[in-house]
């Protein structure tokens, strides 16, 4: 699993990332995907089967926006509805990536800046994360 979707990130978004790595620990993976402009984190708790995203937005000064993304009701609902649309499952970790890289990826081909996926995908749940 965590050498597919490895493999999938890279292919996938070879045009924006700079660099990707994978920390494997006993009760996670963790993926950190560098861009120009900032970091995308992926942590995946698979004793739980939750996830959660972070993004780093950053320039020359340093760290200037913090976004949780799965602490977005509107993320949760455009990641289910993604899931529906393209007739994948639910229950997977692996589908739900799928549909984060494809939003991602339509995201960042209009140019925009990672932060502002904050103006969209507003932190309004208490929880951090997304469980499958």
């Amino acid at each position: 699993m965590m050498d597919d979707l490895l493999q999938y990130l890279n292919i996938r978004l070879s045009k924006y990332i700079t660099d990707i790595s994978v920390n494997k620990t006993a009760e996670s993976f963790k993926y950190s995907l560098y861009t120009g402009k900032g970091y995308i984190e992926i942590q995946y708790f698979f004793i739980d089967d939750f996830y959660r995203i972070r993004i780093e937005c950053s320039n020359s000064e340093g760290v200037y926006n913090v976004l949780f993304l799965t602490k977005s009701k509107a993320f949760h609902k455009e990641i289910k509805k993604r899931i529906r649309k393209n007739k994948l499952k639910k229950k997977r970790f692996e589908d739900h990536i799928v549909c984060f890289v494809d939003l991602l990826e339509q995201f960042l081909e209009k140019n925009y800046n990672l932060d502002c996926m904050d103006n969209i995908y507003i932190a309004n749940l208490r929880f951090d994360g997304l469980f499958i």
